[in-house]
């Protein structure tokens, strides 16, 4: 064989493997254990070692080889390469199956559409090129999708709802599969228009299998968003109400107490005439105990200032020590509405966990501004015991994985910013940064 051709044909089957593992890990990239960088290097050097044994094949058993069965080389390569994927990448095993499959089958597409061009093109060296375009065109809008509107969204998504739909890609890859082997032979002598049509239908289909497959999960995602922030603004509506009732009964006592005061101080000014300093001391100090209590202030904000006084009540009747300290001015360049998801979630999983502590519970609220970043810091003791599952902290309650972390992280990236949540023996930590006007 031609040595130019043979590696034209190698170069064209690399753009197909190669790029599929790169887009593979594009929707977990914050949930990596090794760095990215080593990754990438490590699969490339896989694909090589592993192209160069098609190579091999190739001279030993001859050109038919690497193109007819090269789909099912791929396939096995791809079984040692899922377990690495796997040990890689700290997700569900059903989140990550998707993805993975649903790559393999994309890199499967073009390698159909590239052969249905073969039929167009009798010479291989121009057969090889066109494969090598394809695969270019078709993956690096494919990139862009994956990480500005697919990425976002799936890594809200529960693993529940993702549950066995890895099926879809892995039936659709079969399916494609069987038929390029099984016409390989005879599309290589004349032009089918059969194998032509199959193609192209086929590959629309699989476009619009999964075009509806993610819009269905985005539909899920949007609803599991809507679902937490209806929460928070409950509690916030829950908070702004108590607040509103608590500041007109302070009006209230006020005007009493200032109603009152004229007979407070006769009866003062005549125990000090009088002599009697006991009796005026024990009385002024039933009068400031009389006295309505000042509310507290936590911050400039109104709404957040509202949902924290509300999350105070509920931590002083748990007996939970609360340390607020922030930083966060009224007129600020974040939504309140994001202001209180990132506030009210942490707060109320910081309180939840108190709640199973006998002693000891105690809060640690702190933000501060720099450099046009805030920085939310939510410390919290808590027994210990993390339900961590594949990376991702997993709520308690009975309905699973908890949302009240991923809308968190959603809001930091929403302002570009970041949500770390870390462990320090039994001190739970949260550190949000956002970016102020960083939508």
């Amino acid at each position: 064989m031609d040595t130019v051709l043979l590696i034209t044909q190698l170069t064209s089957l690399f753009f197909q493997l190669y790029p599929c593992v790169i887009l593979c890990y594009i929707p977990f990239l914050n949930d990596l254990k090794r760095p990215f960088k080593k990754i990438i290097l490590e699969a490339l050097i896989a694909s090589i070692v592993f192209i160069i044994g098609l190579a091999v094949l190739e001279l030993l058993l001859g050109e038919i080889i690497l193109y007819q069965y090269s789909a099912l080389f791929i396939f096995i390569f791809l079984i040692p390469g899922f377990f690495y994927y796997k040990a890689t990448v700290s997700c569900n095993i059903q989140k990550l199956s998707f993805v993975f499959f649903m790559i393999i089958h994309a890199g499967n597409i073009t390698h159909s559409l590239s052969m249905s061009m073969h039929m167009f093109t009798p010479i291989a060296f121009y057969q090889n090129l066109i494969s090598i375009a394809i695969r270019i065109l078709f993956y690096l809008p494919l990139g862009f999708l994956l990480y500005y509107n697919f990425a976002p969204k799936y890594k809200l998504l529960k693993p529940n709802y993702i549950k066995g739909l890895w099926i879809i890609p892995i039936a659709l890859f079969i399916i494609q599969s069987y038929w390029v082997i099984a016409h390989y032979q005879h599309v290589l002598v004349e032009f089918d228009l059969n194998f032509f049509i199959f193609v192209i239908i086929f590959t629309l289909i699989s476009f619009l299998t999964y075009f509806l497959l993610v819009r269905l999960l985005g539909s899920v995602i949007t609803n599991i968003q809507l679902e937490a922030n209806i929460s928070v603004m409950d509690n916030r509506l829950k908070s702004q109400g108590e607040h509103y009732q608590l500041l007109q009964s302070h009006i209230i006592e006020t005007k009493r107490a200032r109603h009152d005061l004229r007979h407070h101080l006769a009866v003062i000014k005549t125990l000090s005439t009088s002599g009697n300093n006991e009796k005026l001391v024990e009385y002024i100090e039933q009068f400031k105990n009389s006295l309505p209590d000042v509310e507290m202030s936590f911050c400039e904000n109104f709404a957040v200032n509202s949902l924290l006084f509300y999350y105070a009540g509920n931590a002083k009747n748990e007996g939970i020590s609360l340390d607020i300290n922030l930083e966060l001015p009224e007129d600020i360049d974040i939504n309140d509405t994001d202001l209180c998801i990132v506030f009210g979630n942490l707060i109320e999983n910081a309180i939840e966990a108190c709640q199973k502590l006998d002693d000891g519970k105690h809060i640690k609220v702190k933000s501060k501004i720099t450099k046009k970043l805030l920085a939310i810091t939510v410390d919290n003791s808590f027994d210990g015991f993390i339900n961590n599952r594949n990376g991702v902290f997993v709520s308690t309650k009975p309905n699973g994985e908890g949302i009240g972390l991923s809308s968190v992280k959603a809001v930091a990236e929403k302002y570009g910013g970041s949500a770390k949540f870390e462990v320090w023996g039994k001190i739970f930590q949260a550190s949000v940064l956002l970016r102020i006007g960083g939508i």
